[in-house]
């Protein structure tokens, strides 16, 4: 069994855990979603709802169920872990083991400072992982050497697209 992350070091069984650091903006639903006073985080992409793309991701990962999620979305600063997590549909609830980010480590302003590729390679530091993927549409500060483990979506269709999911299959397979 995988216990919780530990967000200052290592803990046993990480190491070796397939994992995927996972996106919501720009990879599960267009990347348009603003807090709004009074009505929460709302998706302003006409003809699209939040989380549209779930059901994608999980039929992608359904056939590896060793692999585990890690936020890395700005919804955890921006509202919480539990609310992000919670956010997403059971059978991708049940993957996620922690985030990126964690307000016992370092402020939501600090944090922001980081490229995502940044966020993701302390991470990966961090929890010494061996075995990992990122889906994000944010390319910025990915170190070259990490591409070959980055999926990179675009803004308006995520992982709706035919390529990102033959990708993403060929990475989990290799996971």
């Amino acid at each position: 069994m995988i216990e919780a992350v530990d967000y200052y070091g290592p803990r046993s069984g990480i190491a070796e855990t397939p994992i995927c650091f996972l996106d919501f903006d720009g990879v599960l639903h267009p990347d348009a979603a603003f807090k709004v006073a009074g009505r929460g985080i709302q998706l302003l992409a006409e003809g699209h709802q939040l989380f549209e793309w779930a059901g994608i991701l999980e039929e992608l990962l359904f056939p590896y169920p060793k692999i585990k999620i890690v936020l890395s979305t700005s919804w955890v600063p921006m509202r919480s872990f539990k609310y992000a997590r919670s956010c997403l549909p059971s059978g991708l609830q049940s993957r996620v083991i922690g985030a990126t980010y964690h307000s016992r480590a370092i402020s939501r302003h600090e944090f922001a400072l980081f490229t995502r590729g940044e966020q993701v390679r302390q991470y990966v530091v961090r929890h010494c992982l061996t075995r990992w993927c990122a889906i994000d549409d944010d390319c910025e500060g990915w170190p070259e050497h990490y591409l070959s483990r980055f999926v990179q979506t675009e803004d308006s269709t995520g992982i709706s697209h035919e390529a990102v999911q033959n990708r993403l299959r060929e990475i989990f397979a290799s996971l």
